[in-house]
């Protein structure tokens, strides 16, 4: 659909989610405001800041909503919050230190409006070295870990192709709404990580396409809304991407990956307590002991979802990257997980 020859541009809703990120709201809410696109809303959903977050958007941005959480609802919670409020045909959920080119919605807006696209998302480049690649898409590698094409390769046009990825990255997602509410939107029990790729792997398996757009481009602040790496973000990516599988696979398959994605974890938590970074090796164990202990839940969410299934898993597979690459890969997982 060309948006401009249709004469008709869908309401989109623009779902900033914000936990005392102050010192980034004005990149991010100046830039959404000078977007290319005359229906879309701004929404900030704050997840209980203590830095006057809040204040200053009411003070410097008095069009954008603002949703407030007495809580910390987490990433994947706050995107939900906010979609309760949206009015868009398409909602964008988007990190409050993103910043936005001026002609970063069009393109978006046009993928998603076709029938079978549920999920799109653009080109991210790191908002400092705006020439490097944040992530242009996402695909899973052969541990079942999730990998962001590109991650700090230069910007040479070699993503510039429309296409089908695993999933893509949560700092800027668009989703159709009415897509979204029939998945019944992101696990809010995942708080933070790889809600983005749970959500579009629930996509991919009840009929949906999930489509990288790269001429929506868009700039992130690397680590900038959880800040240095910590064993607390290991623990909800590993965690998370354990419900995941179970969730996501039938089981013929998921007893082959899930006990390779555990092994490959383990073994990067040993390496990393070998390196003198123990709580690493620690939040391993804490991530695999929570998800024993919401076993039952897991597999009740998992019987679900199995029964909406409209394609096989191999619609998902055929995104694994290649053995040729395994030592890229390798590389890449390595240093993800100490992110």
């Amino acid at each position: 659909m060309n948006l401009e020859t249709e004469g008709h541009l869908p309401c989109v809703s623009v779902v900033v989610v914000n936990h005392n990120g102050r010192r980034f709201l004005a990149k991010c809410f100046s830039s959404l405001m000078e977007s290319v696109y005359s229906n879309f809303e701004v929404i900030m959903v704050d997840n209980a800041s203590e830095d006057g977050s809040t204040d200053f958007v009411l003070r410097n941005f008095p069009s954008v909503k603002i949703e407030r959480s007495d809580m910390n609802l987490g990433y994947a919670g706050g995107c939900n919050r906010g979609a309760s409020i949206a009015k868009g045909d398409f909602i964008i959920f988007m990190n409050s230190d993103v910043e936005v080119s001026k002609g970063w919605l069009v393109p978006l807006t046009e993928v998603c409006s076709r029938p079978d696209v549920a999920v799109c998302g653009g080109k991210i480049l790191i908002e400092k070295m705006r020439n490097r690649l944040y992530s242009a898409g996402g695909t899973l590698n052969l541990f079942s870990v999730p990998v962001d094409r590109g991650l700090f390769e230069i910007d040479n046009g070699q993503f510039e192709k429309l296409e089908d990825v695993a999933y893509v990255s949560g700092a800027a997602i668009m989703v159709y709404r009415k897509v979204f509410e029939m998945l019944g939107g992101f696990d809010s029990s995942f708080f933070a990580f790889c809600e983005e790729v749970n959500l579009c792997l629930r996509a991919w398996i009840s009929g949906y396409r999930v489509v990288y757009t790269p001429s929506s481009v868009v700039y992130h602040v690397f680590g900038g809304s959880w800040g240095k790496p910590s064993p607390r973000r290991r623990f909800f990516g590993v965690r998370n991407m354990i419900h995941t599988l179970i969730k996501i696979f039938t089981l013929k398959n998921l007893l082959l990956l899930l006990p390779i994605y555990l092994i490959f974890r383990l073994v990067e938590s040993i390496i990393l307590a070998l390196s003198g970074r123990s709580g690493y090796l620690a939040s391993f164990v804490s991530a695999v002991s929570s998800s024993l202990s919401e076993l039952n839940m897991i597999l009740e969410e998992r019987r679900k979802l199995q029964e909406t299934r409209r394609v096989d898993d191999f619609t998902v597979l055929r995104f694994m990257v290649p053995l040729k690459h395994l030592k890229w890969l390798f590389r890449v997982a390595v240093f993800r997980s100490v992110l």
